[in-house]
């Protein structure tokens, strides 16, 4: 951006934000609402960092049309352990509850193929949405990456 331009990303996944919408994100960086801490820096138990969380699962809810007997949970990407400690802690403790997997790609099926180390039968596992099968011919094939 040494012109003071920003650059157009035509490219699937990542796209270009609104100006206003960077600055924003910018502020908040460093001083989110007044609480002199930058949003990553917030604790989970801080106001500020509830209401993000809340209002997150809230539009979530509303977009998706998710019924209130359903609870939204928003857990950290990138480590494929979790997908272990969320059936082991969630669904393990009470088997004869059902898992319900909404995939989007790769990292999804790869989280379906774990939870079904642990969950018997395998008919408590259920796909609700599979829309994996458009980011490639076979997301679990590694030959396929």
């Amino acid at each position: 951006m040494a012109d003071g331009k920003l650059a157009y990303n035509f490219s699937a996944g990542p796209c270009i934000l609104p100006r206003a919408v960077l600055d924003k994100c910018a502020e908040d960086m460093i001083d989110y609402k007044g609480s002199k801490q930058s949003v990553m820096e917030l604790s989970h138990r801080k106001p500020e960092f509830i209401f993000i969380s809340d209002q997150t699962k809230t539009e979530i809810r509303r977009f998706l049309n998710v019924p209130d007997n359903y609870r939204i949970m928003l857990n950290q990407g990138g480590a494929t352990m979790q997908y272990t400690a969320v059936c082991k802690n969630l669904i393990g403790l009470k088997p004869k509850r059902k898992a319900m997997y909404f995939t989007t790609g790769l990292w999804s099926n790869f989280c379906i193929t774990e939870v079904r180390k642990f969950i018997e039968p395998q008919n408590l596992i259920e796909v609700v949405n599979n829309s994996a099968s458009g980011f490639s011919k076979n997301a679990t094939d590694p030959s396929t990456w």
